[in-house]
C-alpha cells in the first residue's frame, strides 16, 4: 500500500468527522497526518511501528490506526464512520466552495447525499428554500457541479498527470532542459510558526543536507487564520528569528520572506512597510476562488502592482481532485507580471503542480522568470521539489528561464523589489 492510498483513508476520516461535527483539533490531527504521508519520502507501509510513530504529527493512535490499514487494508473506525452516511457523500466535499457544513445541511435538510441528488435538489428549488441559501448559493452549487464533472478525477487525481510527467522522454535538437540538480535554493517553505512541522533550523539544516545553498522561509500572513497566520508585527518578529539562525549557519542562506495572501480585492493582507522589510514575497490566494473571471484578473493584477510583490504563488489556484483553477485571463495576467518584473512559481505540492506545464510554457514566452518551489510543510516536503522540475521539463524550460538556479546573490538581485 503507496503512501497516498494512506493518505486518503486518513483524509477521509478527516472529512468525516467534520460532516459529525467533531472536535476540530481531532480533525486537523487526521488532516495532519495525511500531509505528512502525502511529502513522506519512504513507504510508511515499510516502516516499523516505532518509525511511523516518529513521523512527524503521527501520535499513538494515528500510527496504530495506520498499522491496522497497512496489516488488515481498512480501519475499523473509517468503516463505522462511513456507515453513518450515504457512500457518496464524500463526492460532494470534492466541489469547489463547498464545505462540511454545507453539505452536512444539505443532508440533513434536503436529503442530497450525492451528485446526483445534489442536481435535482437544484433544479427542484428545494435548495434555495433552504434557510441562508438562496438563488445564489444554489448557482454555486451548480456551477461546481458542472466543472466536477468536467474534471472527473479523485483526491490524488495529480498522481497520473505526475506519472506521465516522469515518464515522457524530452529528447530532440536545442539547449539542455533543466534538472534538479540546476537548482541552487528553494523560496516557498513553512516552519512551525504558522502551519509547518518543523522549525526554521530544521528546515534550513535540511535543505543544506539536500544540496541546496539557500531556502526562503516564507510562513503565511493573517489572512488564513486556520494557518495560524502572521500580521506585520509578528511577520517582522519572525523575519528577525530567520536571521538570527541565519547568522549561525555556515555556507548555507536563509532568506527572510512571506507567503503573502492577495485579498478578494486585490490588495495585499499586509502593510506595504511590512513588507518592504522582507527578502522576498510570494503573493498567493487561497480563497475567493468562486469570483467571476474579470473580477479574479482584477484582484491578480492589483497584486501585481504591489511594489514588494515578488513571486506569484501557485498562480492558477488549482488543487488536483478538489478544484479546478480559477478562471482568470493568464494572458493578460503574464503580460502585466513581465512588465513588473514579477515572477511566476512553479509549485511541486502534488495536489497542486501549478503553474502546469502549459502555463510555465506560456509564462517563460512572455519573458517572465520562474521560481521552482516545493512550498514544504516539513523537512519531509522539500523532496517535492523533483515533482516541479518535471513539469518545467514538459514545459521545455531550461535552466537559465528558473531564477532559483542562480546563486543566493544573483536570485537577490533579480528579484522585483531591487530592480
Amino acid at each position: 500500500m503507496d503512501n497516498l492510498a494512506i493518505a486518503r483513508v486518513l483524509k477521509e476520516i478527516a472529512d468525516l468527522l467534520e460532516l459529525r461535527e467533531e472536535n476540530p483539533f481531532k480533525i486537523r490531527a487526521y488532516k495532519t497526518a495525511a500531509e505528512t504521508l502525502v511529502h513522506e519520502g519512504r513507504t510508511v507501509a515499510d516502516l516499523t511501528p516505532a518509525e511511523r510513530l516518529g513521523l512527524p504529527g503521527i501520535g499513538k493512535d494515528l500510527a496504530a490506526k495506520i498499522g491496522e490499514l497497512v496489516d488488515t487494508g481498512a480501519i475499523r473506525y473509517h468503516q463505522e464512520l462511513l456507515q453513518e452516511f450515504p457512500p457518496t457523500i464524500l463526492e460532494l466535499l470534492r466541489l469547489q466552495g463547498v464545505g462540511p457544513k454545507t453539505v452536512a445541511r444539505l443532508y440533513k435538510e434536503a436529503g442530497v447525499g450525492s451528485l446526483d441528488e445534489l442536481e435535482r435538489a437544484a433544479r427542484d428549488g428545494r435548495i434555495r428554500r433552504m434557510s441562508g441559501m438562496g438563488m445564489k448559493k444554489e448557482a454555486q452549487l451548480l456551477k461546481a457541479l458542472d466543472q466536477r464533472r468536467r474534471q472527473g478525477t479523485g483526491l490524488f487525481g495529480g498522481v497520473h498527470e505526475l506519472a506521465a510527467t516522469l515518464d515522457a522522454e524530452l529528447e530532440g535538437a536545442g539547449p539542455p532542459l533543466i534538472t534538479l540538480a540546476d537548482l541552487r535554493g528553494d523560496v516557498h517553505s513553512h516552519t512551525t510558526r504558522t502551519d509547518g512541522r518543523d522549525s526554521i533550523e530544521t528546515m534550513a539544516l535540511a535543505a543544506q543536507a539536500a544540496g541546496l545553498q539557500y531556502l526562503a522561509v516564507t510562513d503565511h500572513s493573517q489572512s488564513l487564520a486556520m494557518a495560524n497566520g502572521l500580521d506585520e508585527a509578528a511577520t517582522l518578529a519572525h523575519a528577525r528569528a530567520v536571521r538570527e539562525v541565519n547568522a549561525r549557519l555556515d555556507g548555507f542562506t536563509l532568506l527572510a520572506g512571506i507567503e503573502c495572501d492577495i485579498r478578494a480585492d486585490g490588495t495585499m493582507d499586509l502593510a506595504h512597510d511590512c513588507l518592504a522589510e522582507l527578502d522576498i514575497v510570494n503573493a498567493s490566494i487561497h480563497s475567493g476562488f468562486a469570483q467571476e473571471p474579470q473580477q479574479m484578473t482584477d484582484r491578480l493584477l492589483r497584486a501585481i502592482e504591489c511594489p514588494w510583490v515578488d513571486v506569484i504563488a501557485h498562480p492558477l489556484g488549482r488543487r488536483l481532485g478538489k478544484r479546478d483553477g480559477h478562471q482568470a485571463d493568464m494572458s493578460a495576467v503574464f503580460t502585466a507580471a513581465a512588465a513588473a518584473g514579477v515572477a511566476m512559481e512553479i509549485n511541486a505540492q502534488i495536489e497542486r503542480l501549478d503553474l502546469d506545464e502549459t502555463h510555465a510554457r506560456q509564462a517563460r514566452d512572455a519573458g517572465i522568470a520562474i521560481t521552482i518551489s516545493s512550498d514544504a510543510h516539513s523537512v519531509h516536503g522539500l523532496t517535492a521539489l523533483r515533482w516541479a522540475v518535471a513539469i518545467a521539463r514538459r514545459a521545455r524550460l531550461e535552466p537559465a528561464d528558473v531564477l532559483n538556479t542562480r546563486s543566493v546573490r544573483e536570485f537577490r538581485a533579480a528579484l522585483r523589489r531591487n530592480q
